[in-house]
Parts: structure tokens; C-alpha cells; sequence
């Protein structure tokens, strides 16, 4: 396996966990929510596939998401191009929902809470230090290569 796609599983890896983390904390508490959190978590990757990697000229051969360029290619055909502030806030909006619908059951949880955060952090900082600087997505508000 080479660096890039270790990167790119490792990322995928740590999104699972925050996910099942998430999942899990609110399933001791509520089965009903547990199942709504699963679909809100599908809707927020849904958004971003969508919104961000649908328009990203690397997602058919160069992502270094592995698995989300390639699928946001199949499932979404939209033109490579710069990035509208609606696309930016439905990125976020789908970020915001997979992190914040999990917080009033993870609060009544703090290790499991912990658990969460440090996974979604550490997936951030996986993202940005090691996919981010790889990338040749020039329309990503985050390119910085010259």
C-alpha cells in the first residue's frame, strides 16, 4: 500500500469510528435515535459528496479520499469548477450534522465523548496534513500548492 492510499484509508478509518463511536453512545440511550443518527450521518456524507466532490477534478483518478471522489463522480455528474458559498454551505451543513447530532448523548457519555472528539480530530488533522497537501484540487478553498 502506498502513502496516498494509506492516508486515504486512514482518513475513512477514523470517520467510521467517530460514526460507530456516535452510533454506539446514542444506542445505549435510544435505539429509534441510534438508527435517525445512522441516516443523518449517511445525509451529511450525501451533502458533501455532493457539494464539494462532485466538482472536484480529482475524484474520478486522483482522490485522495480513495473511496468519495470516485462515488461522488458516479452518483453526481456536475462540472469541474470553482465552488459556489451555497456548495461551502452544504458542506458544512453535512459536516456540522454527522459532528453535532451525537453531542447530547456523548455529553451523558465522557469517555465515549472523549473518544468521539479525538477521532474527529485527529481524522481533521490526518485530512489536512496529509491529503491537503497532496491534492491538485485547485478550486478547494484550502489549496495552497503554486
Amino acid at each position: 500500500m502506498n502513502k496516498r492510499d494509506f492516508h486515504g484509508w486512514f482518513s475513512l478509518f477514523l470517520m467510521a469510528c467517530a460514526i460507530s463511536i456516535g452510533t454506539v453512545t446514542i444506542f445505549f440511550q435510544s435505539i429509534q435515535f441510534a438508527l435517525l443518527y445512522l441516516a443523518v450521518a449517511v445525509a451529511g456524507i450525501a451533502f458533501v459528496l455532493f457539494s464539494f466532490c462532485s466538482k472536484c477534478p480529482c475524484r474520478d483518478n486522483a482522490c485522495r479520499h480513495i473511496v468519495f471522489g470516485p462515488v461522488a463522480g458516479k452518483l453526481f455528474k456536475r462540472p469541474e469548477e470553482p465552488y459556489s458559498f451555497p456548495d461551502i454551505v452544504l458542506t458544512t451543513i453535512g459536516i456540522a450534522f454527522i459532528a453535532m447530532y451525537p453531542q447530547f448523548w456523548l455529553v451523558k457519555m465522557p469517555l465515549l465523548m472523549i473518544a468521539f472528539w479525538v477521532a474527529s480530530i485527529v481524522l481533521v488533522v490526518e485530512i489536512i496534513t496529509n491529503i491537503c497537501k497532496t491534492c491538485d484540487n485547485i478550486f478547494c478553498p484550502g489549496y495552497v500548492k503554486g
